[in-house]
């Protein structure tokens, strides 16, 4: 399957739904070293409240990048493989789609620089030290914070507005090799 990546979807019921986040797939050959993270996930639909917690893998390589998903029993809940510019996911029945939680990711741990040369026209991406924000014409759709400088081993909460989630993302393991 070729995906564009991140289809978020609607900023607010009744609203225009704007287009996708990314123009085009972000590469992981800004990667100069082999970053693997182990994390663990927790999942929550803001609007019910209802919770769901899941391990994740994230293997980036400047080559290829590897995302995948576990649940409580160790059962793959989600796997996306990156290659150059494309991009295959398989999900097997979650409450966020594989592709949009892969760019989660990518928003989360890509360098800003990077992002920004794949966002479509009226977005915008801020990174601030601890925080990094993504607006849509003017308007806050996705908060991340990080509680220390490096990210790769920092806890994470992302929130999305636009689908009113929120990810809690824990570092189990973090290796990065130069």
């Amino acid at each position: 399957m070729r995906a564009l990546l991140c289809a978020f979807v609607i900023l607010c019921s009744g609203c225009t739904t704007p287009p996708t986040v990314f123009s085009s797939v972000p590469s992981a050959k800004v990667f100069s070293q082999d970053i693997v993270l182990d994390y663990t996930v927790s999942y929550t639909n803001l609007k019910t409240q209802k919770s769901q917690t899941l391990i994740t893998h994230l293997e980036i390589t400047p080559s290829s990048t590897a995302f995948i998903g576990l649940g409580p029993l160790g059962g793959t809940l989600f796997e996306c493989k990156q290659t150059s510019q494309d991009i295959a996911c398989q999900s097997i029945n979650q409450a966020i789609s594989a592709e949009t939680f892969f760019a989660d990711m990518q928003l989360i741990y890509w360098p800003q620089q990077t992002l920004q040369r794949h966002l479509q026209p009226n977005y915008t991406l801020e990174d601030h030290k601890l925080t990094r924000n993504l607006y849509y014409d003017n308007n806050l759709i996705s908060a991340i914070h990080y509680s220390g400088q490096s990210k790769w081993d920092a806890d994470v909460i992302f929130i999305n507005m636009r689908h009113s989630y929120r990810l809690d993302i824990h570092p189990l393991h973090a290796k990065v090799s130069k």
